[in-house]
């Protein structure tokens, strides 16, 4: 489109959908050609370096969800883990304003933690199924969120946490999530890392 090689009175759909739009419909391309391309405020190696530079992993896991925010401009974020000595999944990084409070409990059978254990970056439709109303009503019970998103951080044996994040803008898409998929990658390598060196 960029380039010039697609003509202006074409129309797009998204793959399996159904609704056509004219190219000046799609966000991502006004944004394109009128020179306005999100682009964070820093990169990848940024990133690494930040989460190399993790004392603990309060501070890996607090990195790693300020990246994902960043990242696909959520407005509300938090992670939880399973935390020692309870063996319950705890809140440990927040983002924004979310009604939850650090060292909060999230129940063991919660639907958005079972969902998380399946092991895939998942896009949420508000109020469209159980897990997408537990992580609503943790973000923000107030608020009228558009899009919600969760997006497990796996090690090789488990699920070292679970990041919530929440948009009153508009929706994720399924590419959103997909993109953060080596950073929480590489949050989970510097909890490992941590706990060798711990």
């Amino acid at each position: 489109i960029l380039s010039g090689k697609i003509p202006d009175d074409c129309r797009v759909c998204p793959a399996g959908g159904s609704g056509w739009r004219s190219l000046d419909q799609v966000r991502e391309v006004r944004a394109a050609q009128s020179g306005a391309v999100h682009q964070t405020p820093f990169g990848v190696r940024d990133v690494l370096s930040w989460l190399s530079s993790a004392r603990d992993s309060s501070e890996a896991l607090l990195f790693g969800l300020h990246a994902a925010c960043a990242m696909t401009q959520a407005s509300i974020g938090a992670l939880y883990r399973v935390r020692a000595p309870l063996g319950l999944p705890v809140v440990s990084a927040c983002y924004g304003d979310p009604a939850l409070d650090l060292g909060e409990v999230v129940p063991r059978r919660d639907p958005a933690l079972c969902l998380a254990h399946e092991g895939e970056p998942t896009v949420l439709r508000p109020g469209s199924s159980a897990a997408a109303r537990a992580v609503a009503s943790r973000l923000g019970p107030l608020h009228e969120f558009r899009g919600l998103a969760l997006i497990p951080i796996r090690t090789p044996t488990e699920i070292a946490g679970v990041v919530e994040l929440g948009r009153l803008d508009h929706g994720f898409r399924s590419s959103d999530v997909r993109a953060l998929v080596p950073l929480m990658t590489a949050t989970a390598g510097r909890l490992e890392e941590l706990a060798w060196e711990g």
